[in-house]
């Protein structure tokens, strides 16, 4: 046994980096110090790896306990892409996954560490594990071996994204503007980055356009927030711009960084294609000009 300790918080992140630097073994489990596991955890989740090597993740049915330890809830996730073509586990993922317990299952080693990045957006475990489908096969396993920890019980939704603005996205300051588009950009970036060919990388940017538009998540209506965000960062750019005590070096930069984000936003809200592409121009006439 080998055993780590940071001399700082250094946030969820990194510290998944940290772990997978000093991991040498075919498996590896990541696991939060306010959790509970039931003693045949490892041993039932091994065994359904060694039956297919196909088979990347595995995790079992989660339970949520409160500080008593008293199961106050079920994790909904119950997705098995198992015998699944590459694009219809991943089409499965992004459809149906709404809590990210299955990054506390237990992965082969050499493949997490293939797919795992430091990535700055919010729901990066829903992004990794949609990723870990590009590569391989994810199983549930329909048993009570995980309890998982209820810190925030009650928390909005927007506090979630507060928390994970501060986690994950502390130094994007133009992103934080966007950051559910930044999480639905981020799916088409690892099918951009992923070893498919061409027809399917195109038939995904289309399943992750459709998803993001369609999704209901948690109450929320991710096409609504997208559209929110689309607006949103016209409006704060705008703001921007005819604010007479930001600097000429400051407004090219953010010139150029509200143009990238709007044509991300144009993919995902075609409607505001006139808006949007507008702003687009603006920003461009406001870049060069600016002595």
């Amino acid at each position: 046994i080998s055993y780590h300790r940071n001399k700082t918080n250094v946030g969820p992140n990194r510290n998944g980096s940290l772990i997978l630097d000093a991991c040498s073994g075919t498996y590896l489990m990541w696991a939060a110090d306010h959790d509970l596991w039931h003693p045949r955890f490892l041993s039932r989740l091994v065994e359904e790896l060694n039956k297919d090597d196909s088979i990347i993740l595995c995790y079992p049915q989660t339970l949520f306990i409160d500080a008593e330890d008293k199961v106050v809830g079920k994790a909904p996730n119950a997705i098995d892409t198992r015998g699944m073509p590459v694009c219809e586990r991943f089409t499965k993922v992004i459809r149906e996954i709404s809590y990210g317990n299955m990054v506390y299952g237990l992965f082969r080693t050499d493949s997490i560490k293939k797919s795992w990045k430091e990535r700055d957006v919010i729901g990066p475990d829903h992004v990794f594990v949609a990723d870990i489908n590009l590569m391989g096969a994810m199983a549930f396993l329909d048993e009570p071996l995980l309890f998982m920890r209820q810190q925030r019980p009650g928390e909005t939704a927007e506090n979630v994204v507060k928390r994970q603005l501060e986690w994950f996205c502390s130094n994007k300051e133009y992103e934080r503007i966007v950051p559910w588009t930044m999480h639905a950009y981020e799916h088409i970036k690892i099918v951009q980055d992923s070893s498919l060919n061409n027809v399917e990388k195109k038939q995904l940017y289309q399943e992750v356009k459709d998803c993001f538009k369609n999704r209901l998540f948690y109450g929320m209506h991710f096409g609504e927030l997208l559209r929110k965000e689309a607006l949103q960062l016209i409006e704060k750019g705008e703001a921007l711009f005819s604010n007479h005590n930001k600097g000429a070096d400051t407004k090219i930069t953010a010139a150029h960084e509200f143009s990238r984000l709007a044509s991300i936003c144009n993919f995902f809200c075609p409607e505001y294609n006139t808006e949007l592409k507008k702003f687009i121009s603006n920003c461009s006439n406001l870049a060069d000009n600016i002595p």
